[in-house]
């Protein structure tokens, strides 16, 4: 959704960043991801004037706003709502009800300050100058696979990577467990075995661990791990520090406990799940389709 209002940029509203693409570059955009690297990354890639994010929390080593100091170095404005103001995933409560909590010194100087809502927050940074042209590496986002062996684990730093190809395996992302938009059918991509992510602060109405329900009623195991235990946004950080905060149904009955590390319920349910693979496929236990090749950590299998 986009909003012209009385500024010099357009303002567009969106459920998550990555739904941005090349005709977003030079608006500023109101997000409801989390405010962590990768949604850095692609605001400075896309060449946006401006973003607000969902500060997730903050949660461990300021995972949830760290984008925001990245940004600074493009001299992209930059800031945070709260997670108890607005739902994450939702875009459209975030403009309508978001307090900002934390700003960049690029937003600051467009006027921004901590305690304005989000609508005031995207005005001021439309109004200000356009930032500078950013020089953008490669992306930081990374898939890695954990372990090869049926059932395979994969590691995902965003659950928009999660996709077909990885049927029936066990899939780690760093995203938040909220709800794009509110929508049951954007819950996951494709049918993992079992999914897990961070929870966000669970924040607004419990919108950080709103993917539980409808993967339950997809017959997929899920949980969500702690924002104070794993850096969001960092797939093999939920892998190797999350600890479980919320579970579906399916997921409590292969044994899962609040306070319980993943990597150890990882390691149980391997044991209990049977792979669900694509018939003729002798490869997916190593999830991927015939020929694919599979980036590998540099220490080899995690598990």
């Amino acid at each position: 959704m986009t909003y012209g209002l009385a500024v010099h940029f357009e303002v567009v509203v969106v459920d998550s960043i990555t739904e941005l693409g090349s005709a977003d570059r030079g608006h500023v955009a109101v997000t409801a991801s989390h405010g962590g690297r990768y949604g850095a990354y692609l605001a400075a890639a896309l060449g946006l004037h401006g973003v607000v994010f969902n500060d997730a929390a903050v949660g461990r080593d300021g995972a949830g706003i760290v984008g925001l100091t990245q940004l600074e170095e493009f001299g992209i404005p930059a800031a945070t709502i709260g997670h108890m103001t607005a739902r994450i995933g939702d875009g459209q409560d975030t403009w309508t009800n978001g307090v900002v909590t934390y700003v960049n010194t690029a937003a600051e100087r467009a006027g921004v300050t901590v305690g304005a809502s989000c609508r005031v927050a995207a005005e001021l940074m439309s109004r200000c100058a356009a930032p500078p042209a950013a020089k953008i590496s490669a992306p930081l986002e990374s898939v890695l696979c954990l372990s090869r062996s049926a059932p395979a684990v994969w590691a995902f730093d965003s659950a928009s990577l999660v996709g077909p190809k990885y049927d029936g395996t066990l899939a780690i992302t760093g995203s938040h467990g909220g709800l794009l938009g509110g929508d049951p059918r954007r819950a996951i991509k494709g049918m993992p075995a079992f999914a897990a992510f961070n929870d966000a602060g669970i924040g607004k109405e419990r919108a950080g661990i709103g993917r539980l329900g409808p993967l339950e009623e997809l017959g997929i195991p899920a949980v969500t791990v702690a924002a104070s235990s794993a850096r969001i946004g960092d797939g093999p950080s939920t892998y190797r520090d999350g600890i479980l905060s919320a579970f579906n149904e399916s997921a409590a009955k292969l044994g899962g406990e609040p306070g319980m590390p993943l990597r150890e319920f990882v390691q149980s349910i391997r044991r209990q799940l049977t792979l669900r693979a694509w018939p003729g496929n002798d490869e997916v236990s190593r999830g991927r389709r015939p020929g694919e090749e599979v980036p590998t950590t540099e220490a080899g299998e995690a598990i």
